[in-house]
């Protein structure tokens, strides 16, 4: 990630892979500020930046950076401003659709017309499930709106309709059959796992103890922090929205079972219960 400061504003390349543009970030008023200033050019983003920064401090409404020709690049300007007003996770899955199907099928804005739409649903809907292809286009139509924000107006982007082809699910999206585990299972198997890693020292048998007893994602229950999420001897988890995939914010009553092992990892200082080493099991 590529950062520069100077006075008073901070331009930098927001993580994530293919993410080529810089956003200015800056403080005014008690607040912080955040936007993009639609360059991939360190020195050209810099140049912007300190217009954004002037025109913002002066009390003026900062004009927007114009909208890129190249498909690519003003995707990853919309991209941008997308992650400043969602969640890593949803902006993550955005950055996918567009980096895997929507940049590669459309190639160029000369190609968003009714018709393309039309080729894209059914093409998709060859290769994955409705609901799949639903968000694909739900994120294609936030980048029209933001591009018609910048006066770029481009045909509207229809809806797919709930009831149809069901699409294509991949071969391996889901077991035929699932593996039932009895209770008395699935303690031999967490009795089983060693307590920490002898390799990385992570947390194995309480995490995955949290995980039998709740239910959670596994990448929420990484994500939990002491004492925001968790107090020693609580008996209950309080799950905020910035950590559950669905955004739903609500207390988790906890077993016995489930509260030993969290008062086991809860660090006295307060912080992280799980690190998160296993990083493609977080995903």
């Amino acid at each position: 990630m590529g950062t520069s400061t100077q006075g008073g504003w901070t331009i930098r390349i927001p993580a994530g892979e293919g993410r080529t543009v810089y956003v200015v970030r800056f403080r005014h008023a008690g607040k912080r500020v955040e936007r993009s200033t639609g360059r991939t050019d360190p020195k050209e983003a810099a140049t912007e930046a300190a217009r954004i920064y002037a025109e913002v401090v002066s009390g003026r409404s900062a004009a927007r950076a114009p909208v890129s020709a190249d498909l690519a690049t003003a995707v990853a300007s919309f991209l941008a401003d997308f992650e400043m007003e969602n969640s890593a996770a949803w902006t993550s899955i955005v950055t996918l659709y567009f980096r895997t199907h929507l940049i590669p099928f459309f190639g160029s804005f000369a190609r968003f017309t009714p018709a393309t739409y039309a080729d894209y649903g059914r093409a998709r809907l060859q290769k994955a499930s409705r609901p799949s292809v639903r968000k694909e286009l739900c994120a294609l139509r936030r980048f029209v709106g933001w591009c018609a924000e910048h006066d770029v107006v481009l045909p509207p982007v229809p809806t797919l309709p709930k009831h149809g082809h069901p699409g294509t699910r991949a071969k391996n999206a889901r077991k035929r059959k699932a593996t039932i585990l009895t209770e008395a299972e699935a303690k031999r198997i967490l009795m089983a796992m060693p307590e920490k890693s002898a390799r990385t020292g992570d947390w194995v048998r309480p995490l995955f103890t949290v995980l039998w007893e709740t239910g959670l994602r596994g990448a929420t229950v990484l994500r939990l922090e002491a004492p925001l999420h968790y107090r020693k001897g609580a008996r209950s988890l309080f799950v905020t929205r910035e950590i559950d995939k669905e955004g739903f914010e609500r207390h988790v009553p906890l077993s016995p079972e489930a509260r030993a092992a969290l008062d086991r990892v809860c660090p006295p200082e307060g912080g992280k219960l799980f690190t998160s080493g296993a990083k493609s099991f977080a995903k």
